[in-house]
């Protein structure tokens, strides 16, 4: 009852948190929340109520196989909320009901940690509305992972100690994993992984037996979860194998968005190294890291007063995890020391992500802290040197106010060099405005923390209502930090359709059409004057046809967005992307492109303007032009030509008098008297070709794409995406289903 009672003041505090959101009728918005997983999750949707599977994309880079991709979340089970609901309420509740899931196994574990019961409850507060996962709102996938972690911990902790039954703890445990990864986030999952090693060397450090018999157990649940996700697995392996991190990231792909040292002010202090009214504009990856001055207060106090050992342990941990966020700018290299000694990590991008392990430990310090402060409160003496920090604040406070030019001038050597002269006006208004009222509130719930605990000693008060005071003390701090720090929009803006999509809905023909570079860069930087009015920015945004909005509206586009390009995708714009000119070049005619984007006047022979567009907020117009000489989707060609390797034959296909309608470029020697039928889109394993009924091998043409030969000119050729990973996963995460329950079912004597 007790247990029922909190996940629901968790789940009231999610829809307070989130209530025009949740029934308000506006929509969560912003970043790769609109550009990509709207349109990813809104396509999967769709295909699952015609009553398929989407196994492939038509509508980005050239074809692309969609449930390969982890982004997807196709087989995470809170996705039926998209498969049963309108979809529009349904992506916002698939956010939100992440957020008590997240306190509430929180709670779970802190419990199980022999944590009180408001002390278990605060612990759920700061893990679950802290700014991380506030954060990752606009990243499902990482939220859709790192929920689950406390209870991965739970079932772990049981199985190091011996707790419980050891079988069915392998198997919770194998399965929380398996969330992890069809949630969509690997690395989530990867430092999950490592976190759980560090605490079973914690736990067993001498006893050589005990560790052997740890590293089975967690061999038996990735196992466990290998096969269960099996049905993803194999196909994202196959796609990670034809990917450009096939081999691994170059390492200043995978530093981007650390977080720098002088920025981790924002642990304690929201936003204050943010230079903009809208700091998610600056803030990187991750838009909002603020973990809370009363959590952090309340962590601190239970370092003090834990067993040394685990002190140490768990400070330790908190700074190595500091350092790997810090990435480059860490006075140690300790993220470049894991990308090139811990095998996998070389595949993971973005330090910033593993501040979850940060916030997972901060959390259970927190719920610990309450705890521990309420035992010792009796015992404290007199905390002047807390009292002289609250007062320090609050001088400082006062001199911003009394002073505001002589504050700014101090603070703004902090953050100098990201400033340009053009900027100054707009950092000194937000520095006054916005800086000195959150200082002011710092000091403010320093100050009536301490007050609380000092009237707790003065009158004895019972620990229950000390512990309901610093729960209530969290939950403020949170919440007036972060409970604004998601941006939505009334739902219906979703709905336009502009010009430029209309015209392109009304061409019935088979097309794809391009972003020009220019026309690309504007669609992937965001001013703050676009969120005071976002419904016409959108707009704007579909209406230079920004990837990946073409997949509401059934538009192919050469490119598009996805975390994992593949390898080919990626040498073929990075070659068009070089090009000074088109002109003789019949690249984008080969690839079935018929219309261009572009951010400036494009001249070259053969495309016709159609449109020019003022843009809504950056300036400039958007044309759009048609191009008279694109080939077809699948064409007839007479012949082939067999060339020495797939780098000769991208060079070919880039090569002025290069005429793709007269051959056909293999990288074997084929007889082919009757001609070939070639189709501009991915060679990729798991594509079918069909002649006449019979099925007929597929030859990698032209670089990158696909021809079969024809027995005699008139053949006709159908083909089949049917890959082998796809079924063989799906068999695996059956036969591991049904054997996990047979494990798992009673036995008789």
């Amino acid at each position: 009852m007790r247990k029922a009672v909190v996940f629901f003041g968790f789940c009231l505090l999610a829809a307070l948190w989130f209530f025009k959101e949740a029934f308000g009728g506006f929509l969560f918005c912003f970043g790769d929340l609109t550009n990509y997983f709207y349109p990813y999750r809104w396509f999967l949707a769709r295909s699952v109520r015609l009553g398929g599977l989407p196994l492939w994309n038509p509508y980005i880079q050239l074809g692309f196989p969609f449930l390969a991709t982890l982004q997807t979340g196709a087989f995470y089970p809170l996705s039926v909320l998209y498969y049963i609901f309108p979809f529009d309420p349904a992506f916002n509740w698939f956010l939100i009901v992440h957020y008590p899931l997240g306190g509430f196994f929180m709670y779970l574990l802190a419990r199980e940690l022999k944590q009180s019961v408001p002390a278990a409850a605060g612990a759920g507060l700061v893990f679950a509305f802290s700014g991380y996962l506030s954060s990752v709102l606009h990243m499902p996938t990482t939220l859709a992972a790192v929920i689950w972690l406390p209870l991965v911990f739970l079932f772990w902790r049981r199985l190091v100690n011996g707790l419980g039954n050891q079988r069915l703890n392998v198997a919770l445990t194998g399965c929380l994993l398996a969330l992890m990864f069809l949630g969509g986030e690997p690395t989530v999952l990867y430092g999950t992984v490592c976190s759980l090693v560090v605490y079973l060397g914690y736990r067993r450090f001498g006893d050589w037996w005990g560790m052997a018999v740890g590293v089975l157990f967690l061999a038996a649940g990735l196992a466990i979860a290998a096969g269960l996700t099996a049905v993803q697995l194999l196909p994202f392996a196959e796609l990670l194998l034809h990917s450009v991190r096939a081999g691994g990231l170059p390492y200043a792909e995978a530093a981007r968005y650390s977080i720098p040292l002088n920025k981790m002010i924002d642990l304690v202090f929201p936003y204050f190294s943010s230079v903009r009214w809208y700091p998610w504009l600056d803030n990187g990856w991750l838009k909002n890291t603020y973990l809370g001055i009363v959590p952090a207060g309340l962590a601190v106090t239970a370092l003090v007063h834990l067993p040394a050992r685990q002190r140490w342990w768990l400070a330790g941990s908190l700074l190595f995890i500091l350092l790997v966020m810090a990435g480059p700018g860490s006075p140690l290299p300790v993220h470049s020391l894991l990308f090139t000694a811990l095998p996998g990590f070389k595949l993971f991008r973005y330090p910033a992500k593993f501040m979850f392990l940060l916030v997972f430990i901060i959390a259970y310090l927190a719920g610990r802290g309450i705890d521990l402060l309420t035992e010792n409160v009796a015992r404290l003496r007199r905390s002047w040197i807390a009292w002289l920090a609250v007062a320090a604040a609050g001088s400082v406070f006062l001199w911003g106010v009394l002073e505001p030019q002589q504050f700014y001038a101090a603070l703004r050597l902090l953050f100098s060099t990201e400033v340009a002269p053009s900027e100054e006006p707009l950092v000194r208004s937000l520095i006054l405005s916005r800086d000195l009222p959150t200082l002011g509130r710092l000091a403010g719930l320093c100050a009536i923390m301490l007050c609380w605990l000092a009237a707790a000693r003065r009158w004895n008060w019972r620990p229950i209502v000390i512990k309901i005071g610093l729960v209530v003390l969290i939950l403020a701090d949170l919440y007036t930090a972060n409970s604004g720090a998601n941006f939505s929009f009334p739902a219906k803006a979703y709905q336009a359709v502009p010009g430029n999509v209309g015209l392109l809905k009304r061409d019935q023909s088979e097309f794809r059409y391009f972003l020009a570079p220019d026309a690309y860069q504007k669609s992937y930087y965001d001013d703050a004057r676009e969120f005071a009015d976002w419904g016409r920015e959108l707009a704007s945004l579909r209406n230079r046809l920004t990837y990946d909005q073409n997949m509401l509206f059934g538009l192919p586009a050469l490119d598009g967005y996805e975390s994992i390009k593949g390898t080919d995708q990626g040498r073929i714009m990075g070659k068009l992307l070089s090009l000074n000119s088109l002109s003789g070049v019949r690249a984008l005619d080969l690839f079935n492109v018929k219309y261009l984007v572009s951010a400036s006047p494009f001249r070259q022979a053969g495309y016709r303007l159609l449109t020019v567009t003022p843009e809504a907020f950056k300036g400039g117009n958007i044309y759009l032009y048609e191009n008279q000489n694109v080939l077809p989707r699948s064409f007839y060609v007479p012949q082939a030509i067999t060339v020495a390797s797939r780098e000769a034959a991208l060079e070919r296909i880039f090569s002025r008098g290069f005429d793709p309608r007269r051959a056909v470029l293999l990288e074997e020697q084929v007889s082919a008297p009757h001609g070939l039928w070639f189709t501009s889109e991915w060679y990729y394993p798991g594509w079918k070709a069909f002649v006449d009924g019979r099925e007929a091998k597929v030859y990698r043409a032209d670089f990158m794409f696909r021809a079969v030969v024809l027995p005699r000119p008139d053949s006709k050729v159908t083909y089949r995406y049917d890959p082998l990973s796809f079924k063989l996963g799906a068999v695996f995460s059956l036969v591991s289903l049904l054997a996990l329950a047979a494990l798992l079912l009673p036995r008789r004597r």
